[in-house]
């Protein structure tokens, strides 16, 4: 239920993450994939996959940017 509150912005989950716990008994791991899920759910998925689509990337460090005219 983590999971579905985060990416969801839902608010709280059930049980470990309920209204009266929070999100501190996660791991480091586990909080960043969390975080991942935040900004899907705000973002949307799609765009969000394209902007780490490794062509993208590789278009974004290496500074030759292609002018679309």
């Amino acid at each position: 239920t983590a999971v579905a509150a985060t990416i969801n912005n839902v608010g709280p989950g059930l049980s470990k993450v309920g209204p009266i716990c929070n999100f501190g008994g996660f791991s480091a791991l586990s909080k960043y994939v969390m975080m991942f899920d935040m900004l899907a759910g705000r973002l949307e998925l799609f765009p969000l996959l394209i902007l780490f689509h490794p062509a993208i990337i590789k278009e974004i460090f290496s500074g030759k940017r292609k002018s679309r005219v």
